[in-house]
C-alpha cells in the first residue's frame, strides 16, 4: 500500500490500494442535514469584495450575458497567474485564483468540442483564434470527435434526430468523467505507473480478441496520459516563458510610461520655467526702461545744465574778449607810457648832462669872475627852468608808473577769470562726453536685453510690455523663483531636442483620445437611458410573469404532492430584477417552511412543480427532460409520469429516464444495448402500437 504525504488525514484504506476515488469519497464525506445557522455573518472584506463583483455583474448583464471571453488561451490550471477580483481591494482576498485572467472572463474549453465552444464565442460576438481551431480540429481530438468515430451508423442516425446526445455512460466514468477526479488525487505519474501495471496483467498471457482490444485501449489511455503529462509540461514551461515575456513587456511599458511622463514633467517644468523667465525678463527690461527713464532724464537735465553753461561760456568768452582787446589797449597805452618814461629818462638824462655842463660852465664863469655874471643869472634862470621841467616830467613819471601798476593788476585778474572759465569749459566737456558714453552704453544694454528676449524667448519688446501689464510680483520673489528654475534647468541636465514634436504628438493623442471619450460618453448616457427604459419594460413583464408562476407553482404543487400549498415570493420586492427569488413550500401533513429544509426528495418534486408551472405559463412544443425524477420514489415516480402526459397533450417530452415508473407512461421508448462485446446497437419499442396489438 503506498503512502503520499498529500493523503494525510484521510480515512479509508480501499482507495489507497487500488485507483477508487468513489470509495475515497464516502469514507472521507459527511453529510449535513442541519440549517444555517452555524455560518457567521460576511465580514466588511467579504462585503466589500461582494460589492466590487456586482458592480462586474452589472456590466456582464449590460453587455447581453458576457462580460470578456478567452479566444487566445485553452483554460487550464496553470494556464494563468493568481489573479484577483478587484487590484485595489487584493489584500482583502483570502483565495486568490481565477478560471482566467480576470474575473468574470469566461473560460475557453474545447476538449468537449471544437465546433461548440466557436460556436459559443461567436454567439456573444467573440472570434476564436485561428491557431487554436488548426490544433483541435487536425492535431488533438476532442470528446465529441471521440465519440462520433466510435458511433455506428444506426447511432449516427439516431444522433441525427437528436434522440441521442451521446455514447453510453461508460465511457463516460471509464474515459473521461472520473479522470480530473482521479488526476486530483493520485496524480499523472501514479496514474500511468498503474495503467501500465494492468496492462502488463491484462489476459494473463492470454491474447484473446478481448484482451488485445483491452490492451489496446489501456495502451490508448497511456498515451493519452502521457500525452496530457507533456501537455502539461509544455503549457507550464510556454506559460512561464509567456509570463516572463509579458513581465519583460510590462517593465519595458513601464519603463516607457515612466519615461513619457518625465518627458512631461519636463516639458511642464521648461514651460513653466518659460513663463518664469519672461517674468524675469519682464521684471528686468521694467527696470531697464526705469534706469534709462531715469538716464534719460538726467541726460536731458545735463543738455540743459549744458546750454546753460555754453551760454554762460560763450558770455565768459566774450567778457575774455572784451579783457583781452582792454588788455591789448592797456598793452599799447603801458608802451606808450613806457616810451614816455624811457623819453622822459632820456630828457632827464640830458638834462642832468646839460646841468652838469651849467655847473662846470658856472664854475668856469666863477672863475672868471663879475664879468660873466649875466650869464650866470641867465644860467640859473635856465636852472630853475630846468628844474620845474624835471619836475614836471617827475610828476609824470610817477603818474605813469601807477597806472602801469594798476593796468598790471587788473590783467591779472582778468587772466585768473580766463584761466576758471576755461577750466569749466573744460570740465562741462568732459561731463558732457561722460554722459554721452553712458548714453550709448545704455543703448547697447538695452539693444542686447531685446536681443536676449528675441533670440531665448521669442518675445518683442511691445509683446513684453503688454504682458508685464497682466501680473505684478515682487522683484524679491522673481529672484528667488528663478534661483530655483535655474537649479531645476541645471538637475534637468541635457534638453530633449525632440521634445517639443513628441510633445505634440502627445497631444495629437490626447486630443484624439478626448474627444473619443466625449463620444464615449455620450453614447454611454445614451446606452443609460435605454438601460432604464428597458429595465422598467422588463422589471414590468417580470412581474407580471412571475405572478403568473407563482399561481401556476400553487396548482401544480397541489397535484404533485396531492395537496399542500406553495408559493414563490421575492427577497427584495423593491428591487425585483436582482433579488433572488424564496421558494416556500408546505407539504401536505408538514408545516410551512423554505424549500431547503425539505428532505431530498421533496425538493426534486418541488423543483418538477416549478418546471412545470413555467412550462404551463408558456407551453413548448418540445421539451427534453434528462432523469429530472432520479431522486423520487417510486409513488412520486408515478405521480411525476401521471401528471407529465396529462401535459402531453400541449407538449411532446422525450424523456431520459432509468425508473420504470416512468417508462410505463410512455409512447416509445428507445434504448441502445450490447448483445457482443464492442458492439452497441439502437432498439425501440411503440407502446401504443403494442397496446392496439394486445386489444
Amino acid at each position: 500500500m503506498i503512502e503520499m504525504k498529500e493523503w494525510d488525514g484521510f480515512e479509508g484504506r480501499l482507495w489507497k490500494e487500488e485507483i477508487n476515488v468513489r470509495q475515497f469519497i464516502q469514507d472521507n464525506y459527511t453529510p449535513y442535514d442541519g440549517d444555517e445557522s452555524f455560518l457567521a455573518d460576511p465580514t466588511d472584506a467579504t462585503n466589500k469584495l461582494w460589492d466590487a463583483l456586482q458592480k462586474l455583474q452589472k456590466e456582464e448583464r449590460a453587455k447581453g450575458g458576457v462580460l470578456d471571453m478567452e479566444t487566445e488561451v485553452v483554460t487550464g490550471i496553470t494556464a494563468y497567474g493568481p489573479g484577483y477580483i478587484d487590484e485595489s481591494l487584493k489584500d482583502l482576498e483570502q483565495i486568490v485564483g481565477l478560471q482566467t485572467d480576470k474575473p468574470l472572463k469566461r473560460a475557453f474549453m474545447p476538449y468537449g468540442g471544437i465546433k461548440m465552444a466557436v460556436q459559443a464565442a461567436e454567439t456573444y460576438g467573440y472570434n476564436v483564434s485561428d491557431k487554436l481551431k488548426e490544433i483541435f480540429t487536425k492535431y488533438h481530438k476532442t470528446h465529441n470527435t471521440a465519440v462520433f468515430d466510435a458511433y455506428t451508423p444506426e447511432m449516427m442516425k439516431v444522433r441525427h434526430a437528436k434522440i441521442l446526445t451521446g455514447l453510453p455512460d461508460t465511457y463516460g466514468r471509464g474515459r473521461i468523467v472520473g479522470d480530473y477526479r482521479r488526476v486530483a488525487l493520485y496524480g499523472l505519474d501514479y496514474l500511468i505507473e498503474e495503467k501500465k501495471k494492468d496492462k502488463a496483467n491484462c489476459g494473463c498471457g492470454q491474447m484473446t480478441d478481448d484482451v488485445i482490444r483491452l490492451r489496446e485501449e489501456i495502451a490508448e489511455q497511456i498515451m493519452e496520459k502521457k500525452l496530457e503529462l507533456q501537455k502539461l509540461t509544455v503549457t507550464i514551461q510556454t506559460g512561464k516563458g509567456e509570463m516572463a515575456k509579458m513581465e519583460s513587456e510590462i517593465a519595458e511599458t513601464n519603463s516607457r510610461l515612466k519615461l513619457l511622463e518625465l518627458e512631461e514633467r519636463q516639458l511642464a517644468d521648461q514651460l513653466s520655467r518659460a513663463e518664469g523667465d519672461i517674468a524675469k525678463s519682464k521684471e528686468t527690461l521694467a527696470q531697464s526702461e526705469a534706469a534709462m527713464a531715469q538716464a534719460n532724464e538726467s541726460l536731458s537735465a545735463f543738455q540743459e545744465n549744458l546750454a546753460e553753461e555754453k551760454e554762460q561760456r560763450d558770455h565768459l568768452m566774450e567778457e575774455i574778449t572784451q579783457v583781452k582787446i582792454r588788455i591789448s589797449n592797456s598793452g599799447q597805452q603801458i608802451y606808450a607810457a613806457e616810451e614816455t618814461v624811457l623819453r622822459l629818462q632820456q630828457e632827464a638824462e640830458n638834462l642832468q648832462k646839460e646841468t652838469r655842463q651849467l655847473h662846470q660852465q658856472m664854475e668856469l664863469l666863477r672863475e672868471s669872475g663879475d664879468k660873466r655874471g649875466e650869464t650866470q643869472e641867465a644860467l640859473h634862470a635856465e636852472r630853475e627852468k630846468l628844474e620845474q621841467q624835471e619836475e614836471t616830467l617827475r610828476q609824470q613819471l610817477e603818474e605813469t608808473n601807477a597806472l602801469i601798476a594798476s593796468l598790471t593788476a587788473d590783467t591779472a585778474e582778468l587772466e585768473e577769470a580766463v584761466q576758471t572759465a576755461a577750466d569749466t569749459a573744460t570740465k562741462l566737456e568732459n561731463e558732457l562726453f561722460r554722459i554721452e558714453t553712458k548714453q550709448e552704453k545704455i543703448n547697447e544694454e538695452k539693444q542686447r536685453i531685446f536681443d536676449r528676449m528675441w533670440e531665448e524667448y521669442e518675445i518683442t519688446i511691445g509683446a513684453a510690455k503688454e504682458a508685464s501689464k497682466e501680473e505684478k510680483r515682487p522683484y524679491g520673489e522673481l529672484k528667488r523663483l528663478s534661483k530655483e528654475w535655474k537649479n531645476d534647468m541645471r538637475a534637468l541636465g541635457n534638453v530633449n531636442v525632440g521634445a517639443i514634436d513628441q510633445y505634440r504628438e502627445v497631444k495629437e493623442r490626447f486630443d484624439f483620445l478626448t474627444n473619443q471619450r466625449a463620444d464615449i460618453l455620450e453614447a454611454e448616457g445614451k446606452l443609460r437611458q435605454i438601460i432604464v427604459e428597458l429595465t422598467e419594460l422588463m422589471e414590468k413583464q417580470f412581474r407580471e410573469q412571475f405572478a403568473v408562476i407563482s399561481k401556476n407553482f400553487s396548482e401544480v404543487f397541489q397535484e404533485m404532492f396531492g395537496g399542500g400549498k406553495a408559493y414563490l415570493k421575492l427577497s427584495d420586492d423593491a428591487n425585483a430584477l436582482e433579488s433572488s427569488i424564496d421558494i416556500v413550500a408546505q407539504p401536505p401533513g408538514k408545516s410551512l417552511q423554505n424549500m431547503q429544509l425539505l428532505s431530498g426528495g421533496e425538493r426534486a418534486l418541488t423543483a418538477i412543480a416549478i418546471l412545470f408551472s413555467i412550462l404551463k405559463m408558456k407551453p413548448s412544443p418540445f421539451c427534453i427532460l434528462d432523469e429530472i425524477e432520479a431522486a423520487l420514489d417510486d409513488a412520486n415516480v408515478r405521480r411525476y409520469a401521471q401528471y407529465l402526459t396529462r401535459f402531453s397533450k400541449e407538449t411532446q417530452f422525450i424523456v431520459i429516464t432509468h425508473r420504470k415508473g416512468t417508462m410505463e407512461y410512455a409512447d416509445v421508448m428507445y434504448g441502445v444495448t450490447m448483445q457482443e462485446k464492442g458492439v452497441s446497437k439502437l432498439i425501440s419499442v411503440d407502446f401504443s402500437k403494442a397496446q392496439e396489438d394486445v386489444v
